[in-house]
């Protein structure tokens, strides 16, 4: 063989091997979770569901029989696969204030400044089935700053920030009013509210409040009273604005008034001791027409805390299907990712969690937790038959 011929040959190998390493490198590798039950986007439980995540996200969901080519297989013999669990307003991770007050106004603070990622509570509430979580500025001040959600375990190669720049959190009643920085009153918090949203709206230009005024950024509305939720319909409606609101404390008064405006309301959050009418508000909000997201009050409660809130909600007459989109895709829409986290749909993030049972018995045990398609997490079985049921087998 010539030395041309030699190198000519040696350059067309290498072209094949080149050519057949990009595209083994270009074919990601496809993982097919079963069980005998699922958690499905309107909150009902779907029976024998397989998701095949691709590349992190959520490729394929097949109920019944699924015959699809795959590298990988986890079968569970029992058990419920269901969206990560997303608290709908927190302060997992933030180190001390979670806002540093300096006026009344204050569109442009970011509560990702405060944000610790190594924090052993995020890791903590992943490990119960929280997935993500929106971390909310302290209701201090009319605007305190735009909201951020987060991962509380992160995969390598994932983001730990969803979503840096969330809706701006804006606060009525008595939590912003300041003598020494501004209005003193609901009548004065709403006319200054009102004109900064006008003037903001009138100039243009891509402020936090002027892409709020003209609906491009969501909004959060701590609203304490039924006084803070009628206040806030009535402004926010001139704006043709539909608000999430932070509302618990006088649901039953206002579910009416919300239903009306089919607001999403995040509630809680409740535990033992919380009051009946309180544990009553949330199915009284959706028999109204609104839908309910749930806060967990992590990291000040136990990691389980936000699935005790739905449970105790449903005790005393929420829908277990409306809870379970309380848990998952209502808080993904609040923290305004709701095509991306919070449901079993293809093109979501493979943020999953796999229970023993429905996420809604606080028996059920979190047995595994997948982040962006990884598994994060997985509970040793506390009894060998318990090993059995969980998982048959995986090749």
């Amino acid at each position: 063989m010539s030395a041309r011929s030699f190198l000519f040959t040696a350059a067309m190998g290498c072209l094949v091997v080149c050519g057949m390493t990009g595209a083994a490198q270009a074919r990601q590798p496809r993982t097919a979770i079963s069980a005998p039950w699922a958690v499905g986007p309107d909150g009902s439980l779907m029976k024998d569901v397989t998701v095949i995540i691709v590349g992190g996200r959520i490729e394929r969901v097949i109920q019944g029989p699924a015959d699809v080519a795959v590298d990988r297989t986890i079968r569970f013999e029992s058990g419920v696969i269901s969206p990560g669990l997303i608290d709908a307003a927190s302060t997992l991770g933030v180190v001390g204030d979670n806002i540093e007050r300096k006026s009344v106004f204050d569109p442009d603070a970011s509560v990702v400044e405060a944000l610790d990622a190594l924090s052993p509570a995020l890791r903590a509430a992943g490990q119960a089935g929280v997935t993500a979580a929106m971390i909310r500025p302290a209701p201090s001040g009319i605007i305190s700053g735009s909201a951020a959600t987060v991962r509380t375990i992160s995969p390598s190669g994932a983001e730990r920030i969803i979503r840096g720049e969330g809706p701006l959190a804006v606060t009525l009643g008595p939590g912003s009013w300041d003598v020494d920085l501004g209005p003193t009153s609901r009548a004065g918090v709403l006319h200054e509210l009102r004109e900064a949203m006008r003037a903001a709206k009138a100039e243009g230009g891509a402020s936090r409040l002027a892409r709020m005024a003209r609906g491009e950024l969501d909004v959060i509305v701590e609203a304490d009273s039924a006084e803070d939720v009628d206040a806030a319909l009535r402004l926010f409606g001139q704006y043709s604005l539909a608000p999430v609101f932070r509302h618990a404390s006088d649901a039953v008064e206002t579910a009416s008034e919300l239903g009306q405006a089919k607001a999403l309301v995040v509630v809680g959050p409740y535990t033992y001791s919380s009051e009946l009418r309180l544990l009553a508000g949330p199915a009284r909000l959706v028999s109204a027409g609104c839908e309910v997201a749930f806060c967990g009050g992590l990291p000040f409660l136990e990691a389980d805390a936000l699935r005790l809130s739905a449970a105790l909600a449903v005790r005393y007459g929420l829908d277990p299907a409306a809870a379970r989109r309380g848990l998952t895709i209502n808080a993904a829409r609040a923290a305004g990712l709701g095509n991306r986290v919070g449901a079993l749909t293809p093109g979501a993030d493979a943020d999953i969690v796999i229970f023993s049972g429905d996420p809604l018995r606080l028996d059920s045990r979190v047995v595994e937790v997948w982040i962006a398609g990884e598994r994060v997490h997985q509970a040793p079985p506390q009894a060998p038959q318990e090993a059995d049921g969980w998982k048959a087998w995986e090749e």
